[in-house]
C-alpha cells in the first residue's frame, strides 16, 4: 500500500503539471490512464478491504473480528480519510469533457493528498517489520517527506495558479514577461520553471518576478506560505513527537 500511495501522489501531481488550460478539450496521455484506472481502483478496493480487516485492540489486548465493531473502528480513524481520497475522477477517459469540468475533477484529486496520514502508519509498519534503525528511519522519511513536498506543491500550485488566470486573465497565456503566463510547450522546462517560481512563492511568500494582479492570486500566496509552514510543523510532530 505504500507503493500505492507513493505512485498515486506522483501520478496525481503530474497530472497537475501537465493540464493545459490553453485547449478547450485536453487529454491526457494513454499511459495515465491505464496508470488511474489501476491505482485509483485500487484506492477503492482498500476502502471495502479495511472494512473487512480486523484491527488490534490495545486496551483489550485482542485482535477483533466482530464487523460492527471494525466499521466503528474504522469510522473513528480512517474511513472519512480513505473514502476522500478513493474518489474516482477519472470520468474524462469514457468522456469528452470540456476543459473546465476536468479541471473540476483534479480539484477533487487533491483528496488524494489525505492519504499522507496512511503514507506515515504504513511506513511505520514496514520499520517494524523490517527493523530499521529509528534514526535511519526518520532520516529517510524527512528526507522522502521533503521531496515529495516540493514535487506535490509545485505541480499543484502551478495548477491552482494556472486556473486562477484562466478563470480572471486569460490573455496572459499570450504574454511573455512579468505581467504574461507563457507556458513552454517542453513539459521538462516548464517543470523546472515551476520549481523555480514556486521556490520563490514558498520561501519568499512572494510571487516570483511578477506581482499577483488579481485578489485571489493574492490569498493563493497567504495559503500556500502558511499551508507549507503548516506541513513543516506537521511532519516534526510526526517524526519527533
Amino acid at each position: 500500500m505504500t507503493v500505492v500511495i507513493l505512485i498515486e501522489f506522483i501520478l496525481v501531481s503530474c497530472m497537475f503539471l501537465l493540464f493545459d488550460f490553453r485547449v478547450d478539450y485536453y487529454t491526457f496521455p494513454m499511459i495515465f490512464h491505464v496508470l488511474r484506472l489501476i491505482f485509483d481502483n485500487f484506492l477503492i478496493l482498500n476502502v471495502a478491504m479495511n472494512c473487512l480487516t480486523g484491527y488490534y485492540d490495545e486496551p483489550m489486548q485482542k485482535v477483533v473480528l466482530d464487523f460492527k465493531s471494525i466499521m466503528k473502528h474504522y469510522l473513528k480513524t480512517n474511513l472519512v480519510q480513505d473514502v476522500l481520497s478513493a474518489m474516482p475522477t477519472y470520468f474524462d477517459i469514457f468522456l469528452h469533457l470540456h476543459i473546465k469540468h476536468m479541471a473540476i475533477l483534479l480539484w477533487l484529486a487533491m483528496f488524494r493528498f489525505l492519504l499522507i496520514r496512511s503514507l506515515t502508519g504504513y511506513s511505520k509498519i514496514l520499520a517494524n517489520y523490517f527493523h530499521i534503525n529509528h534514526f535511519k528511519y526518520m532520516t529517510t522519511m524527512v528526507v522522502l517527506y521533503s521531496v515529495l513536498f516540493w514535487h506535490v506543491a509545485s505541480c499543484v500550485i502551478e495548477f491552482i495558479r494556472a486556473n486562477i488566470i484562466y478563470a480572471k486573465r486569460r490573455e496572459a497565456f499570450n504574454v511573455e514577461g512579468p505581467d504574461g503566463y507563457k507556458i513552454p510547450n517542453n513539459i521538462w522546462i516548464k517543470y523546472v520553471n515551476v520549481l523555480h517560481h514556486n521556490s520563490l512563492l514558498l520561501y519568499n511568500a512572494g510571487y516570483g518576478h511578477s506581482n499577483p494582479k488579481t485578489q485571489l492570486e493574492i490569498v493563493l500566496i497567504y495559503v500556500v506560505w502558511y499551508g507549507s509552514s503548516l506541513f513543516c510543523i506537521y511532519i516534526l510532530g510526526v517524526f519527533l513527537g
